[in-house]
């Protein structure tokens, strides 16, 4: 059975790329490209914004039903050549993408959550409930990370969404998971990292901000300490494609 895969992709604009502005050039080339992907074989649905803070970087999810459907379409020479070549008039850099199988944290039960069988759903599924912020969060591992430790930190995780998090103050929704591919990380010993991504909308970014500081957040990331060697959060008002 095929998985539900979510592609992840930080789209470098230059900083006169006005992509909001549907008349301008950037605009023109960004709406295509939203308007392409969309029409391709297996596209269940996507999210853009540009990153709080640091407006020239675009955060892109876009759900396909497998992962097949979504190489098809890399693989396809005819479709990506002139697709590039035009998303590349408005980059300072390439893209860089990869894969992440999402999932909700699993009904609160007795038995480890790292042990019960997952379902992926669309990143599109958990964050269009949240149309205000999204804290995306990338928790990076060393690469040969023990099993049992990966498990620990995925069960800590969901005990901190079922005892802590669904009692915030504008608390909205989480889901989680984790990165296919190996990720760069120069604080990772050998230079690659293994990578537990979770994502946790927010009725606004200063409900957000006070759980951050709070002792309970606090705690849970002193509790994980052990496993994560680097950790990259970031907010986004997320638009649907």
């Amino acid at each position: 059975m095929s998985n539900i895969v979510t592609e992840r992709c930080i789209v470098p604009l230059k900083p006169d790329a006005d992509i909001e502005d549907l008349s301008s050039p950037a605009g023109v080339v960004f709406k295509n490209l939203l308007e392409l992907v969309k029409a391709q074989p297996g596209f269940l649905g996507g999210l853009w914004a540009r990153r709080l803070g640091d407006t020239n970087d675009v955060e892109q999810l876009v759900d396909w039903d497998s992962l097949e459907s979504h190489e098809n379409v890399n693989n396809n020479a005819q479709l990506m050549e002139p697709l590039m070549k035009d998303i590349m008039t408005i980059l300072r850099a390439d893209p860089p993408w990869w894969h992440i199988y999402y999932s909700k944290p699993s009904p609160k039960s007795s038995s480890p959550v790292s042990s019960q069988v997952k379902t992926t759903i669309p990143a599109s599924s958990i964050l269009s409930c949240s149309p205000v912020i999204s804290d995306l969060t990338d928790m990076y591992l060393s690469s040969v990370v023990p099993s049992r430790d990966a498990s620990a930190l995925e069960d800590a995780w969901e005990e901190f969404v079922h005892d802590t998090l669904e009692k915030a103050d504008g608390f909205i929704c989480a889901g989680q998971g984790w990165v296919m591919e190996e990720m760069d990380c120069s604080q990772v010993e050998g230079g690659k990292a293994k990578v537990f991504h979770t994502a946790v909308g927010w009725e606004s970014e200063e409900k957000h901000k006070a759980f951050g500081e709070s002792k309970v957040k606090k705690e849970f990331d002193e509790k994980v300490q052990a496993y994560v060697k680097h950790r990259v959060s970031s907010l986004f008002k997320f638009r649907r494609q």
